[in-house]
C-alpha cells in the first residue's frame, strides 16, 4: 500500500461513534507520547485529501449520538483539522431537512463537488445506510474537468459489526474435528 496521499477510513456499526473518535484523536492528535507522530500527519493529511470517514449505520438515533460525538471532537481542532457534516446518502441531513430522493443524482453530483474542492484541513464525514453505498473512487486530483475518477484506498474498521457475528468454533480431537 505504501504512503497513498487521498485515503478514506469506514466504520461498519459504529455504535456510539466511540471508536471513530478514538482513532481521530489519536491521529488528528498526532497519537500517544513518545510516538513518531509523522505517521500520524501523513495519514490524517491524506484522509482530509481524500474521502474523508463513511460511517455505515441505519439506526437514526445513533447516526445523532456519533454526530454529537464527532461535533464535540471537532470543537478540539484537533491537529487544526474541522470536520465538513456531508449530506447522507439518502439524500436528506441528519437533521432531516435538506430533502430530496434517494438516489438524487442532483445531491450526488453537489457533493461529490463539495468533497473534491474541501480544503486539506477538512475532514469530510458521511452517513450510509449500506457498504455498497460507500464511494470507492472520488475525482483524480488533476485539474482536468473530465479527468476519470480514481480509486481510493480504504480503511475498514468493523469491532461492533464484528462483535455481533455468531462464532462456532471447530476443535481436532481424536475422533475429528468436532464443534
Amino acid at each position: 500500500l505504501g504512503c497513498p496521499s487521498r485515503i478514506q477510513l469506514v466504520e461498519i456499526g459504529p455504535g456510539r461513534g466511540t471508536l471513530i473518535c478514538d482513532v481521530l484523536r489519536t491521529v488528528l492528535g498526532g497519537g500517544s507520547a513518545g510516538e513518531s507522530s509523522g505517521l500520524f500527519e501523513q495519514f490524517a493529511a491524506a484522509l482530509g485529501r481524500g474521502g474523508g470517514v463513511h460511517l455505515v449505520e441505519v439506526g437514526r438515533s445513533l447516526r445523532a449520538e456519533q454526530r454529537d460525538k464527532l461535533e464535540e471532537l471537532s470543537r478540539s481542532k484537533l491537529g487544526g483539522y474541522e470536520f465538513q457534516f456531508a449530506l447522507e446518502s439518502t439524500g436528506g441531513s441528519l437533521d432531516g431537512d435538506g430533502g430530496g430522493e434517494d438516489g438524487d443524482d442532483d445531491d450526488e453530483e453537489e457533493e461529490k463537488k463539495k468533497s473534491s474542492q474541501k480544503e486539506d484541513n477538512t475532514i469530510s464525514i458521511h452517513w450510509h445506510d449500506v457498504l455498497a453505498d460507500v464511494p470507492s473512487t472520488m475525482p483524480s486530483a488533476d485539474e482536468v474537468d473530465d479527468a476519470e475518477d480514481v480509486t481510493i484506498p480504504t480503511f475498514i474498521i468493523g469491532q461492533e459489526i464484528i462483535d455481533a457475528l455468531p462464532v462456532h468454533q471447530f476443535q481436532k480431537t481424536e475422533r475429528g474435528w468436532r464443534e
